[in-house]
């Protein structure tokens, strides 16, 4: 079994995740990470995202398509593999690009799960879901989502269009 935040913490430098997973074409490098060709769809300049997050992690969004994730997300996308459904084989493929095998993973310790709060756990599956939609990939919307209220769903794309602009903001505060 892998400790799957292990991984994300190794693979946190986003010039060598990019060059690890073959993104280097057409890459253009800056503060803090690099704009590549982006994974999920076609695109003749480089307009994803690759940088690393507030915790220290690969974050990664596009600003063609939407799409957003985190190293996993990416080493699946690379690979032609969808996150929720070919899991553990993206947390293979990350752990063998970070070095770690699994007798690695600490055995037997009490790891602490952070709990999520459930509004922006909504507003993370609909974001999926619609980059989903957006990249012309199979929807499957899950109990979560489903089982939500419309205002509940309203709240959720409230909190994704305040994220984008804080993102945006910081964007171009680098940029500056």
């Amino acid at each position: 079994m892998y400790d799957v935040e292990d991984i994300r913490r190794r693979l946190s430098d986003p010039l060598q995740v990019v060059a690890v997973l073959g993104l280097t074409r057409g890459m253009r490098r800056e503060r803090g990470g690099a704009r590549v060709l982006c994974p999920v769809h076609k695109e003749r300049e480089p307009s994803c995202s690759v940088s690393t997050g507030r915790d220290g992690t690969i974050r990664v969004h596009c600003w063609s398509c939407s799409w957003t994730g985190d190293v996993l997300h990416l080493t699946a996308a690379v690979h032609g593999l969808d996150c929720r459904t070919d899991f553990r084989k993206v947390v293979a493929i990350a752990a063998d690009l970070a070095g770690v095998s699994p007798d690695q993973s600490p055995k037997g310790t009490a790891r602490s799960r952070t709990v999520r709060d459930p509004l922006v756990d909504l507003a993370h599956r609909v974001d999926v879901a619609a980059a989903d939609w957006l990249a012309g990939r199979t929807v499957r919307l899950d109990a979560t989502i489903e089982a939500a209220s419309a205002e509940q769903i309203a709240d959720a794309l409230e909190l994704l269009e305040a994220a984008d602009e804080l993102t945006e903001e910081a964007d171009e505060r680098r940029a500056a």
